[in-house]
């Protein structure tokens, strides 16, 4: 028995076309934010920084890890180099001594406002072909996700 036998045609299956999808969007996001000296990972970081401390003057690493739908480790990786970058600072956290607080600094929010228009503008042009679907498109992605096991 050939192995593909039961494997569904690349069409039919949600998890290779969504995987194609993201791959080729990712690729996109990456090379433009690599002109502007920063990984997607580390955008994320930064932009979901920047919308927690929309209400408060910090954030932790946790919740920066949350609203970025990250691994905690792995934002303490990013937010050491960013760090370094002086894009952000942590320092300790006055609410909570187990926690740092973790501020984005004007350096962080120029880079922020630089990549910001780029992310857009790639959305536009990969997602806008879908245009009416597109609403359809987004709150079904929110649907799956909603709906992740251990949450």
């Amino acid at each position: 028995m050939d192995i593909s036998d039961g494997l569904p045609l690349s069409g039919e299956s949600s998890g290779y076309l969504f995987s194609q999808t993201y791959n080729r969007w990712h690729t996109e996001i990456k090379k433009r934010l690599r002109k502007m000296e920063i990984t997607h990972p580390q955008f994320s970081v930064l932009a979901s920084l920047d919308c927690l401390t929309q209400q408060k003057a910090f954030a932790t690493q946790a919740e920066i890890a949350k609203r970025a739908g990250m691994d905690v480790m792995t934002v303490c990786g990013i937010i050491h180099t960013l760090e370094g970058k002086r894009f952000l600072k942590r320092t300790a956290n006055p609410n909570d001594a187990r926690a740092s607080a973790v501020y984005l600094l004007e350096k962080g929010r120029m880079k922020l406002e630089e990549a910001f228009p780029a992310v857009r503008q790639i959305d536009e042009e990969f997602f806008g072909r879908l245009g009416d679907a597109r609403a359809t498109f987004n709150a079904l992605l929110a649907v799956i996700l909603s709906e992740q096991p251990g949450e």
